[in-house]
Parts: C-alpha cells; sequence; structure tokens
C-alpha cells in the first residue's frame, strides 16, 4: 500500500502536461497470459498504465508461471528504451 501511495504522490508533482502525455507500449508477448489474467490492457496508453502494469507485476510471486520470463522481457524492453534514449 505504501508503494502506491508513493507513486500516486510522484505522479502528482508531475506537470499535468506530462500525465496527459499519450504514449502506445504494447505489453510483451511473454506477459499477455498475465496481462489477461490481471486486467491489464495488451496497450498502454499512459505512463500511468506502464506504472501500475510495473507495480502489478512486482506485486506477483516469482515462482508462479509465466512471471520470470514476463520480468526479464520488461527488463530488455526497459534496457532497449533507455539505450534509444541515450543515443545507442
Amino acid at each position: 500500500m505504501r508503494i502506491l501511495v508513493v507513486v500516486a504522490a510522484a505522479l502528482g508533482v508531475l506537470p499535468s502536461e506530462a500525465r496527459a502525455e499519450r504514449i502506445e507500449v504494447f505489453v510483451p508477448y511473454e506477459c499477455q497470459s498475465l496481462a489477461q489474467e490481471y486486467g491489464v490492457p495488451y496497450v498502454l496508453h499512459s505512463r500511468t498504465q506502464v506504472t501500475y502494469a510495473i507495480y502489478k507485476l512486482n506485486r506477483l510471486g516469482g515462482s508462479q508461471a509465466g512471471v520470470s520470463e514476463c520480468r526479464a522481457a520488461v527488463a530488455r524492453m526497459k534496457a532497449a528504451y533507455q539505450a534509444r534514449k541515450d543515443g545507442h
């Protein structure tokens, strides 16, 4: 619960333009069954949705089927995004 409050507080201090920013992030293939099971859409359209999806993923136990593969796919996506952002 504390994490959710911290995330909400952090998002609350962002400028309204950043909160309203429209993006399109596709849930990795490895995560689609988990997304369906936990009610996360396959396409995320805001930073808030992305943050919420990652929060839900982090709350799942590592022994649950598909969780480790999903976490690895998300880590690869984050690394690719960071490399593209850094200009590499």
